[in-house]
């Protein structure tokens, strides 16, 4: 990554980097205060707590297959008007890590809420346990063994 920042105060500055370089913006919103999750059958539901800042013109929900927060490939935005969304289309038993941006009308950006995981589940995340072994013909019920 090649960064050249020049914010009109300091001495211009070029660098380079393979990592993420994050500025922080004292102007960009607030992020979202809090936020919630539940599983789809091929998705997400997410609702948030709206930022406090008032320049708010969108959200952006992020989404990772990836164990690493640190890079989303999947985006769905909402109006700010909006404090929930549904995300569908993903697959299901597969992991995915999410997140809530603000974004302002200037284009800044808020930092990420927190990171929730959800796993994209039939039956809103209450997905019935499987039995993975026979049964025990030896084991003892309450005041008797089998035999």
């Amino acid at each position: 990554m090649h960064v050249t920042a020049d914010d009109g105060r300091n001495e211009f500055v070029e660098s380079f980097a393979s990592k993420t370089i994050k500025v922080n913006d004292p102007e960009a919103p607030r992020p979202v205060t809090a936020f919630a999750i539940r599983s789809r059958a091929a998705g997400f539901e997410v609702r948030w707590k709206p930022s406090p800042s008032p320049s708010v013109e969108s959200y952006a929900i992020l989404y990772t297959k990836e164990t690493d927060a640190g890079h989303f490939e999947g985006v769905h935005s909402v109006l700010a008007s909006e404090t929930g969304a549904i995300v569908d289309g993903l697959v299901p038993g597969q992991p995915y890590l999410v997140t809530v941006l603000a974004h302002d009308k200037q284009g800044r950006v808020s930092e990420g809420s927190e990171v929730l995981r959800v796993v994209p589940t039939p039956g809103i995340g209450r997905t019935p346990p499987r039995i993975l072994s026979k049964p025990d013909i030896d084991a003892v019920e309450i005041g008797r063994a089998h035999v």
